[in-house]
Order: C-alpha cells, then structure tokens, then sequence
C-alpha cells in the first residue's frame, strides 16, 4: 500500500458517568444517526460487555480512506449545529473522552 492509500481510523472512548452509561449509548446513537445526512459514514458503536471502573463505556469507530476524508468528516460535524447539539448533551454524560486516529500499517 502506497503512503498516499493509507486507511484511516478514528476511535472515540466514552468513559460515563456513574449509572449514565445507557445514555451515552442514546446519545452516540442519535450522532451516528446524523452523520449519513452529513454526507458522512456513520461508524461503528461498540458497547463494553464487561463494564469496570476506568475503562470505556462506549466506543465509536470509523475508518476513512484517507486523512483528507477524516478531516473533511471532523469539519461537517463541527458545521453542522444539530451534530453540534448531541455534542454539548453528551459532553454532559462523560467523565473523560478519548479521540484517537490510527493509521494502517502496510
């Protein structure tokens, strides 16, 4: 794979608040469910099976084809006031919040 075809992978960990963590599901839910009228995909949630103090509740997961999709992907959210508003709710729900981009190794 050439350095320019590199695949992309955004991860976000939801760390809940105590007994909040079905509502940071609802909620990345309802920002996921925005994102196909962005123009964007909509991920992948994953919910921990074996929940423990310190460790993320939920994680969200997308994969880009390239750097330029991924920031174009960051900036549509950031433009778009009802994605903004699920942002502000779920900041409320969250204790710590982790994004993380990893790239493909070839």
């Amino acid at each position: 794979m050439s350095p320019g075809n590199k695949r992309y992978l955004e991860l976000n960990r939801y760390y809940a608040h105590p007994g909040r963590a079905e509502e940071v599901l609802a909620t990345r839910r309802a920002a996921s469910a925005l994102l196909p009228g962005l123009g964007q995909p909509p991920g992948h949630i994953y919910v921990n099976s074996e929940p423990a103090e310190g460790h993320p509740d939920v994680i969200w997961v997308c994969e880009y084809p390239t750097s330029s999709e991924r920031e174009a992907s960051l900036a549509a959210r950031a433009a778009s006031p009802e994605f903004e508003a699920v942002r502000r709710h779920m900041r409320t729900l969250y204790y710590k919040f982790d994004r993380e981009l990893f790239v493909l190794d070839d």
